[in-house]
């Protein structure tokens, strides 16, 4: 059975340290969100799995242990930072005509946001092999040369990181995208202003999320993944945090998530459908 993640509001928890309310307290006034949030019906199946973390503390029905606030936050570019759709699909379809592969329909392209363009093109045309390097190839040098730049910051992205770099939280980010793009990309949207660890993939696709993470990490001189989270809204961004040991936050505004219930089977910490949501996980 898997764990549910709940974020306290503020006034639970000031509440729960005050004394006023116990465990037994918290559980009934925030269940009714859960049912209604993560589609839980039956409190009997998932009532001694619930933890509840705080800024300070991770509540469990077991027992409190103490916790200490992220101070370092990483985040996937593609739907989570930038809206990279226009540029991603113009690409998408010039490579496939230029392959000569059979056109892809609109959904099917939004697929390619996200994930190594190697695995995209390997799943929607059944490919293996040499030939995916090509592919990328050609898709990556027309994507950096004519439309990398036909992309859109989220609303209110850039006052989330404003915010996070105030409070003294160090930022990085981890993405599919290569190297030298994601460089000139985001120096362009003036994202190197909040963080200069930016860390891609290499052009053969051997890199893994996992790998990236790893590598932002080290850059930051850092190894206690327990002080780190991942934000990103993708399976690729939970699993590569996963592996690592770092708690990943959920985003539903981007191209993967779409629901809280598909964050939390990946075994997030917290999900958010606004960056301005985000925030309240560095309370």
């Amino acid at each position: 059975m898997p764990v549910l993640y709940v974020h306290i509001p503020k006034y639970l928890k000031k509440s729960y340290l005050s004394g006023e309310l116990d465990d037994e307290g918290i559980f009934t006034h925030i269940w009714d969100s859960i049912r209604k949030q993560c589609g839980v019906r039956d409190k009997k199946n998932v009532w001694f799995n619930i933890i509840i973390r705080t800024k300070y503390r991770k509540y469990t029905k077991k027992g409190v242990k103490s916790m200490s606030n992220y101070e370092i936050a990483i985040f996937d570019v593609d739907g989570t930072l930038l809206n990279t759709t226009e540029g991603i699909v113009a690409s998408a379809k010039y490579t496939i005509d230029k392959m000569g592969f059979k056109p892809l329909d609109d959904e099917q392209l939004l697929a390619f946001i996200g994930p190594p363009i190697q695995d995209s093109f390997a799943g929607a045309y059944h490919l293996e092999g040499e030939i995916l390097q090509k592919i990328a190839t050609c898709f990556r040098d027309h994507y950096k040369d004519h439309e990398l730049f036909k992309a859109m910051p989220y609303d209110g992205i850039y006052d989330l990181l404003d915010e996070l770099s105030g409070r003294g939280v160090k930022l990085a980010v981890a993405t599919y995208k290569r190297q030298d793009c994601v460089e000139t990309l985001l120096r362009h949207f003036g994202f190197d202003k909040y963080t200069s660890i930016i860390c891609g993939a290499d052009h053969e696709n051997k890199l893994k999320k996992v790998d990236i993470i790893r590598q932002c990490m080290d850059a930051l001189g850092e190894h206690d993944y327990s002080k780190a989270v991942m934000i990103g809204d993708s399976s690729n961004d939970a699993v590569g945090a996963c592996k690592t040991g770092m708690d990943f936050i959920g985003v539903t505004y981007g191209f993967g998530f779409k629901s809280l219930p598909e964050v939390f089977e990946l075994r997030a910490v917290g999900a958010s459908d606004s960056p301005q949501g985000i925030l309240q996980f560095f309370d």
